[in-house]
């Protein structure tokens, strides 16, 4: 726990102005928070953290704990937005579904209290496990035991604990079937998972009317910007590397060099995502064929 009086004092600025503000679900993040301190963690001094409903670092990640975020922020938890307001994925979207992805918000945040737990407290943040090993693990069952739930295993899948699910998970991996209300996983629903979501991006030929890969419509506007800003980033790059008159310091052009190779590396996993989506569509399109066949 940082010993920092600035960091404790901003970080409970923080969780006095989160319990008043007007975002309803906001308020609610920190009285699950310290409902959830009381109920796991009785005797233990828990810090409190700043809990945002911002994208982690990982584009995978659900929810991450930082001890100290980029920005000197100590003790901070991020909740991925989309899976509240349903435009993940991985979750529905419908409105009849928003409790149970509140419920999902919930057990997110659980999950990112036993990781400061574990790293605040204890000490041990089990960074060859990429913070799930057998400390969180433990931690994991001690609280699943309380909230009636099987057990899970490490990240690692081995031993005798291997056929368990993985506590990377936890606690939402070994809820019981329909807690989320039809909200995640997809599975639930009464139609293939990939079918949940059927809006396409058509090829631009003009004669050609075949679907190439599926977004969800609220990500296109993000899309769009997030594109428009590497390829702006891109041109600017070339433009100054390009530039025979520009004198570049040694360092400096070491530097751009280097953020130009990252760039591209970006923009072959975006072609890499495009190529994987397009199999997938392809893969679903058959599906949906069979299954509406069968119907």
């Amino acid at each position: 726990m940082s010993k920092h009086p600035s960091s404790t004092i901003l970080n409970e600025t923080y969780a006095e102005f989160s319990r008043q503000s007007p975002k309803e679900f906001q308020r609610k993040l920190y009285e699950h928070y310290e409902k959830c301190k009381v109920e796991f963690f009785p005797d233990t001094a828990l810090p409190t953290p700043i809990i945002e409903l911002t994208p982690p670092s990982s584009a995978k990640a659900w929810g991450e704990f930082l001890p100290q975020s980029q920005s000197g922020i100590q003790s901070k938890i991020n909740l991925r937005p989309t899976i509240l307001t349903g435009e993940h994925p991985k979750v529905s979207g419908l409105e009849e579904h928003a409790f149970g992805r509140q419920l999902l918000m919930y057990d997110i945040l659980v999950q990112q209290m036993l990781r400061m737990f574990c790293v605040e407290v204890l000490k041990e943040p089990e960074n060859s496990f990429h913070g799930h090993g057998p400390r969180f693990r433990d931690e994991c069952n001690r609280v699943g035991q309380i909230l009636g739930l099987s057990q899970v295993r490490t990240a690692k899948k081995r031993g005798q604990d291997k056929d368990l699910p993985s506590c990377t998970k936890w606690p939402y991996i070994v809820r019981p079937e329909g807690y989320f209300q039809g909200a995640w996983p997809l599975q639930g629903l009464n139609v293939p998972v990939n079918c949940v979501r059927t809006n396409t991006i058509k090829n631009t030929t003009e004669d050609s009317f075949t679907p190439n890969f599926w977004v969800p419509p609220e990500h296109l506007d993000w899309m769009n910007e997030f594109l428009g800003s590497l390829f702006k980033t891109e041109r600017k790059l070339d433009a100054t590397l390009g530039n025979i008159e520009l004198q570049l310091i040694p360092t400096m052009k070491v530097r751009l060099e280097a953020s130009q190779k990252i760039l591209e590396s970006k923009f072959q996993q975006i072609r890499n995502e495009i190529i994987l989506q397009n199999t997938e569509f392809q893969m679903t399109i058959e599906e949906l064929d069979l299954w509406e066949e069968g119907a």
